[in-house]
């Protein structure tokens, strides 16, 4: 596998070279001109979804549970509807170029900063959260180590996005989701053809003893929220050509994602009915590597990656534009790869230290969803007539956003539901008529 990974980074490079002169302005760098259709924005925020939690994380949960690892996904897809109906159409509409951007116009400057803080620090932890899949994936099916991995893995996503920016991204996305689809219905296929549908999935139990109705609120409320209003989906919104393409975009993401998210739980599950996986091991690497034949490891191997590359680049881009056009105030595209190539650094760093990928990622979840998704929810859906009172907004970031912090440290996902509750309450408080003078 390795000389083809070898061929993998070349051509994802050479690609960055080709759209290297295109770049010619902010605009273009970070949303490639406003100019993309709706099947090519839906198949790019999907290729962005599916990263670590979709691919590893969620077939480690299915492992885990059971069937009731479909709410990590389903309740992705359930709030990518929701943005359709209430919020993508708004927001393309608005010549915002990021979410702090927008919340600038709809609450004030104050909470702009706040969540522009927010964001570059929590995105940092998912970044190194893909970082860490990336490096698993290719720890898995090639000769180097996994420290080597991590690296040459982080090395090479920040060197794609610093060179043709979200041009480029949107131009591999389709190939990328198409190769990780085309790895999992076969995948799917060669070990339930070898055994049936495990009878432990005869009932479609998506609650369990050890999947609760406390888990399946926190999951389709704060973690479902994320794909309600969220930087790298809104990332991709912002650069469909219309307010129509944006909510067709949306609505195409949701449904697809429904589908897949059984897919990839239905790998858990079989694995924990005919495979025994090693305590500590993570479920997909270790399938790919002893359940299936080597050229279809091979094959989902890099399907995996190209999703975890996409989430990745997604992630990177988005978070350094905010730094750029929301912290530093500025349109620079020299300074915005600058940005990227800091934010991956720390990445890289961080993910050496924590390999934990669902942790990782549900510390940053409850960190931005508790404390910012209600606001800038509530306030969108009442835009243009009403805007929100911007302490009361300030307020509900702090209260909820700590109470966030304070459930997952704890372990006690209704703290984390308190917290965004309390964040939702504030918020609708806030609500006031916009004077036309």
């Amino acid at each position: 596998m390795t000389w083809l990974l070898i061929v993998y980074v070349i051509i994802m490079l050479g690609i960055g070279l080709m759209d290297v002169g295109k770049v010619k302005s902010f605009d273009n760098y970070v949303l490639a001109g406003r100019k993309r259709s709706a099947p090519m924005v839906g198949t790019s925020i999907l290729a962005s979804v599916v990263g670590a939690s979709a691919t590893l994380g969620v077939a480690d949960l299915a492992f885990q549970v059971g069937l009731p690892a479909f709410w990590w996904l389903g309740s992705g897809a359930l709030g990518l509807l929701v943005c359709g109906f209430f919020v993508a159409g708004k927001i393309r509409l608005l010549k915002v170029y990021t979410l702090a951007d927008l919340v600038q116009i709809l609450v004030g400057p104050a909470a702009r900063r706040m969540v522009s803080l927010l964001i570059v620090v929590g995105w940092t932890g998912i970044i190194a959260a893909q970082f860490t899949a990336a490096a698993k994936i290719i720890d898995t099916f090639s000769i180097l180590g996994y420290g080597q991995a991590l690296i040459i893995s982080g090395i090479c996503i920040v060197a794609y996005c610093l060179l043709g920016g979200q041009l480029s991204v949107l131009k591999t996305d389709a190939l990328q989701f198409l190769l990780m689809l085309t790895g999992l219905g076969l995948t799917l296929f060669l070990l339930f053809s070898r055994t049936g549908f495990p009878a432990s999935g005869n009932h479609l139990q998506l609650l369990t003893d050890s999947f609760g109705i406390n888990s399946f609120f926190y999951f389709l409320i704060v973690v479902g929220s994320g794909f309600i209003i969220g930087p790298d989906i809104f990332s991709r919104l912002l650069t469909a050509r219309d307010g129509i393409a944006a909510r067709r975009s949306a609505f195409m993401a949701g449904m697809i994602l429904f589908f897949l998210s059984l897919g990839i739980v239905a790998l858990g599950v079989w694995a924990r009915e005919y495979s025994s996986v090693p305590e500590g091991a993570s479920v997909l690497p270790f399938l790919l590597e002893n359940e299936v034949p080597d050229w279809l490891g091979i094959l989902f191997s890099f399907g995996l990656l190209s999703a975890i590359v996409s989430s990745s680049d997604t992630c990177l881009i988005s978070a350094a534009a905010v730094a750029e056009h929301d912290l530093l105030r500025g349109s620079n595209v020299r300074r915005t790869r600058l940005i990227i190539l800091a934010m991956g650094g720390a990445a890289i760093v961080i993910a050496g230290l924590e390999a934990d990928i669902i942790s990782t990622l549900l510390l940053a979840f409850s960190l931005f969803n508790c404390g910012v998704i209600p606001p800038v929810f509530i306030a969108a859906v009442a835009w243009p007539s009403r805007r929100l009172n911007e302490p009361m907004v300030i307020a509900a970031i702090i209260l909820g956003g700590g109470l966030g912090i304070a459930g997952k440290v704890t372990g006690l996902d209704y703290i984390t539901i308190l917290g965004m509750a309390v964040s939702l309450l504030f918020s609708l408080a806030g609500i006031r008529k916009i004077s036309r003078g």
